[in-house]
């Protein structure tokens, strides 16, 4: 029995809102070959409309990825909260764990600096 690999990389653009999007999202899945049993990979700026599209137009046989350079933003923001006096090295503890993948570690390390943040999300809407 012969196993074989293909990954094939298909772009699209959409202009509206996050529902074209997800639809344009499903179009790029279905061109290489999408089907009911395929998994699906998605990467992206780690925005919860983005992720919520993704789970949709995968069925929820898909994963999420945020990609490296938004996730070093995030952590870049919240370092510099937590840690003005030594921001440098407090985001570069935070980034090597996360580069090899180890997001709880990065999570656990944070959460004492959580309760400093006088804000929650439904203040900030």
């Amino acid at each position: 029995m012969s196993s074989e690999r293909s990954d094939t990389s298909v772009f699209g653009c959409a202009i509206g809102g996050a529902y074209e999007a997800g639809d344009q999202m499903l179009i790029c899945a279905i061109r290489p070959g999408m089907g009911q049993q395929t998994g699906v990979h998605c990467i992206g700026d780690g925005a919860l409309r983005v992720r919520e599209q993704a789970d949709r137009v995968s069925g929820g046989q898909g994963s999420f990825l945020t990609d490296f350079y938004h996730l070093c933003g995030y952590l870049s923001d919240a370092s510099e909260v937590c840690s003005r006096s030594d921001f440098p090295e407090f985001f570069n503890r935070q980034k090597k764990p996360a580069k090899d993948g180890r997001m709880t570690e990065v999570l656990r390390r944070m959460k004492p600096y959580t309760e400093r943040f006088p804000y929650t999300v439904t203040t900030l809407l």
